[in-house]
Order: structure tokens, then sequence, then C-alpha cells
């Protein structure tokens, strides 16, 4: 089994949004998960350990300013504004028990995965400073932060800070032509296309 996968049915779906929940209440307590985006134009990813259990999920949104609910104006960027293959990614979560180097490093192969297979040229994320630390210097992946942190408030309680984003970019587009400079990511791809050749095989 691959370490991840696309929501495909009813079923993935609902444990694509179980695992949400799930993750939100542990960093956030019940009753206050911001509202989530359903369009049909997404892309829900599952990620899953080596006993096949999911354990963390990202989606993939075509990027359209007019409808997007992050709270920074990518569209402002000049590398944005001329570019129309970007999505942003939303539910960047992984499950307490389950978060690892590991864990970060197969979403890094899935993002990679679908930017091939999609022709994506630009991520844009509000990332949690602490994820924004793991990929860029445990994995060397090029995300660069293009704003300041913004603060995130409790819905029931607009004066209480919840957590702190950090609006990011990633060009995949010169990644994927110019991997040999990201030593890390190239590592990772590898050998992650090597273990799915020998399960395969």
């Amino acid at each position: 089994m691959e370490m991840f996968t696309y929501v495909k049915d009813d079923a993935s779906n609902r444990l694509f949004f179980d695992i949400l929940q799930q993750t939100w209440e542990e960093k956030f307590g019940k009753g206050i998960m911001k509202e989530v985006y359903k369009g049909e134009e997404s892309d829900k990813v599952i990620l899953f350990n080596d006993q096949e259990e999911g354990i963390g999920t990202f989606e993939l949104i075509p990027y359209h300013p007019t409808v997007s609910k992050m709270d920074f104006n990518f569209h402002t960027l000049s590398e944005i504004r001329r570019c129309r293959s970007v999505m942003e990614i939303d539910k960047f979560t992984v499950l307490k028990e389950h978060a690892s180097l590991n864990a970060f490093g197969e979403a890094v192969i899935a993002m990679m995965d679908y930017s091939l297979n999609n022709n994506v040229h630009y991520y844009v994320y509000c990332i949690q400073p602490d994820l924004l630390k793991v990929l860029q210097l445990r994995y060397g992946f090029p995300i660069k932060p293009v704003g300041e942190e913004i603060l995130i408030y409790d819905p029931t309680d607009p004066t209480k800070v919840i957590g702190k984003e950090v609006p990011a970019v990633v060009d995949m587009q010169y990644l994927m032509t110019h991997l040999d400079e990201f030593k890390r990511v190239k590592r990772l791809y590898n050998r992650r296309k090597i273990i799915l050749k020998l399960k395969r095989d």
C-alpha cells in the first residue's frame, strides 16, 4: 500500500474529516473547528502509516483570490499574479500520536506527486511556524515565507489567540526542474520510489 491516497468515495471522505476533526480537537479543543472547504474542485489527500492507519490529511484547492479563505492576499505577489497553475494547501494535519519526520516526509512526497501529475507551478499555504521549520530544516523543502505571522483567534472568544500561521509559497516548478539542488528532498523522493517498486515486485 502507498503511504497516501486521494479521497475518492464516501468512506475515504468520512475518514478524511474524522482525522481532521480529531487533530483539530487535539490542538484547540472541541466545538471550535473552523469552516471547511468542501467544494467539488478540491483534491483531498489522506496520509497513512505502515499499519495502513489514516494518520493525517491535506487538501489542495485551486487558488482563486475571490473565494480563498486564507488570511493573506497571495495574489499580490508578482509570481502568483502571473501564474495560472497555483494551488492552495489547506487542512494539513497529522494526528499527535503519529507526528514524526516520516509522516511529514510522506506529505512532501504526496505534494511532489500531485505537482507532477497536475502541472502545479506554485503551492500557497498559511502554515504553522513549527511545521514550516520541519519542512525547511529537516527536508530542505523550498517553502518561502512571504509575510508576517498571522494570529488565529478562537471563533467563540475573539480575544483569545489559539495559534499562529505564516504565509508561505512553494515554487514546485523550480523544485522539480532543479531537484539536484535539493538533495534531501531528492533522496526522500528516490527512496520512496525504490520502496514502492520493491513492494510491487
